[in-house]
């Protein structure tokens, strides 16, 4: 446990590999949170959109097919992206890659 905290031995094979520390050891670490939100509000309607029409976790039973209604409206609306959704959305994309689901790109709403 104690090298996979902090990415220990991760950050260790960086410094031997001659890497400073301004990267090794960033004082402000890297955040994707920015990002995803922004995914979130672009695409994560159409990929729910989507999801109503067919879905794996929705005919499964794992998601409710109201309360994911109920999140398309609000975030039509602008409200800010419940923090499991990005999850459920990525569940979601991967198990239609596995299954008899069509997995195109323009099928599963993911930009190109």
């Amino acid at each position: 446990m104690a090298w996979r905290t902090s990415k220990r031995l991760f950050r260790l094979r960086l410094a031997r590999a001659g890497f400073t520390p301004a990267v090794t050891e960033p004082r402000n670490p890297e955040s994707f949170d920015d990002t995803m939100r922004d995914a979130l509000r672009r695409h994560a309607p159409r990929l729910l959109a989507r999801m109503l029409a067919e879905s794996v976790l929705v005919d499964l039973g794992f998601v409710n097919p109201d309360s994911l209604t109920t999140t398309l409206r609000r975030l039509r609306r602008g409200s800010p992206a419940p923090p499991l959704l990005y999850d459920m959305l990525a569940v979601e994309v991967g198990l239609r890659s596995m299954t008899s689901h069509n997995t195109s790109p323009h099928a599963t709403g993911i930009p190109t």
